[in-house]
């Protein structure tokens, strides 16, 4: 009786393991650079802490910051793709709603994480501008020349 009893305790937990892979699997790298961004992000406020004259807490480092993001971030991702499979994928071939809610995601973390890195460095936001104006126009020289497009 209890081997069938703990078998089908098996089988419900590989059932339940299932159907949430199921779910996770489809938006596994869009969930991975989420978490890269929230541990980057937490990183950078960790390091400002002092700057920012805040004491260390682990509490509100775990529960206000990396959970509370991976719980809505992971949330509004999985729903987003899963949403895209059931309805949309069969209206249109386009993951718009997806991409518009990752480009909000990578906007947010960027912008924390850029203000975390001022607040770090001391810098002025002209230094920043320039010196981001410079790689952007190194980077497109050096797209430039892959593709064979060199202006001479």
């Amino acid at each position: 009786m209890i081997d069938d009893v703990s078998a089908t305790v098996i089988k419900v937990y590989c059932f339940i393991g299932g159907v949430i892979l199921g779910y996770v699997t489809p938006a596994s790298t869009y969930l991975s650079f989420m978490f890269a961004l929230i541990l980057v992000d937490s990183f950078f406020g960790l390091l400002t802490i002092n700057k920012r004259g805040q004491k260390f807490e682990v509490r509100k480092l775990v529960f206000n910051g990396l959970v509370l993001k991976i719980a809505v971030y992971s949330t509004a991702i999985i729903m987003s793709v899963k949403l895209h499979e059931l309805f949309f994928s069969k209206i249109y071939d386009s993951e718009v709603p997806l991409l518009v809610l990752i480009l909000f995601i990578i906007w947010y973390e960027a912008k924390s994480i850029f203000q975390h890195f001022m607040l770090l460095r001391g810098g002025s936001v002209d230094e920043d501008t320039s010196t981001m104006k410079a790689f952007f126009n190194w980077l497109r020289g050096v797209i430039d020349a892959v593709q064979g497009k060199r202006d001479e």
